[in-house]
């Protein structure tokens, strides 16, 4: 006869935490995501990072942070090179590392951004964007 053995929600979340801070592939790696909920609270800013598959369907999703000591940095590093400041919608290359909390869950503290990867992004978006006009002879 089979006993039946159980772990209590906090020790799963401890195992689950071990594992991923001892997981060096989860360590300062760099993600591609999309911006979605971001807000900013105690001079930190909280979003999620969001994946989309060519129909639009959201496929990933995953909790992250910016903490303050980096944020204004960060984006003042943005800003400079896109004009624009972090914001919903935008595609980003992030550099982080997963962390697991166990109140909270899974989340990527974030660390560094590329703002050249979100240019390519928004000329791509640009260049549709006239291609459209152009086939709707508007331009």
């Amino acid at each position: 006869m089979e006993v039946n053995r159980s772990v209590s929600l906090s020790q799963l979340q401890q195992v689950l935490g071990n594992t991923i801070r001892s997981n060096r592939d989860l360590q300062n790696i760099w993600v591609t995501a999309e911006l979605s909920d971001l807000r900013i609270a105690g001079g930190h800013c909280y979003m999620e990072l969001i994946e989309k598959d060519t129909s639009g369907n959201t496929v990933a999703k995953l909790r992250a942070m910016i903490w303050a000591s980096i944020l204004t940095p960060l984006r003042r590093k943005f800003y400079i090179a896109t004009g624009k400041d972090i914001s919903n919608g935008l595609k980003v290359m992030l550099r982080g590392s997963v962390n697991h909390h166990n109140l909270y869950g899974l989340s990527f503290v974030i660390s560094d951004i590329d703002p050249s990867y979100t240019m390519g992004d928004m000329e791509r978006l640009r260049r549709e964007i006239l291609q459209k006009l152009r086939n709707e002879g508007i331009l």
